[in-house]
């Protein structure tokens, strides 16, 4: 059976939009691996509500990017020489902070830009993990929802 065959029968039930974030979250959280989410999302749009596809996905995936937040609030212990030198790490979270949720939103709408290494420098750095999954939804539900959205019409037209 292909993925994208397993993926509509997941998600074509009663359960279908639960199966959906679920799916989504657990793929989000994977650091470092190009999965392809927005295949999942663009599958789901064929029988589901594509505005709920891209709100569902927006959030399971910002979420889901806490992973790598939590993998850099970890990695603070590799930081502690850089930090007692100081320009390096003085400078950078400056930026952040002056930047930083700007950075964050761009980074997850664009599928080409690091999140896992932003969410691992955004958590190193003590960026409020509130703000971070905020600044990530803001990126996230308008790249699902227009994934979506030109997803369901694309294969339409194919069809």
């Amino acid at each position: 059976m292909d993925p994208v065959q397993l993926v509509m029968e997941s998600i074509n039930g009663p359960t279908g939009y639960l199966v959906l974030f679920g799916m989504t979250l657990v793929l989000s959280a994977s650091l470092f691996l190009p999965v392809p989410v927005f295949a999942v999302a663009v599958a789901a749009s064929q029988v589901m509500d594509p505005l709920l596809v891209g709100i569902i996905c927006g959030v399971a995936s910002s979420i889901g990017e806490l992973s790598g937040y939590l993998v850099g609030l970890g990695g603070e212990k590799v930081l502690e020489k850089e930090k007692k030198e100081g320009k390096l790490y003085d400078r950078a979270k400056r930026l952040f902070e002056k930047y930083g949720f700007f950075g964050i939103s761009i980074s997850a709408f664009f599928p080409i830009t690091p999140i896992d290494f932003v969410g691992i420098l955004a958590g190193t750095l003590k960026y409020g993990w509130k703000r971070f999954l905020l600044a990530t939804l803001v990126g996230k539900i308008p790249r699902y929802l227009l994934v979506a959205y030109v997803g369901k019409a694309f294969i339409e037209f194919v069809l």
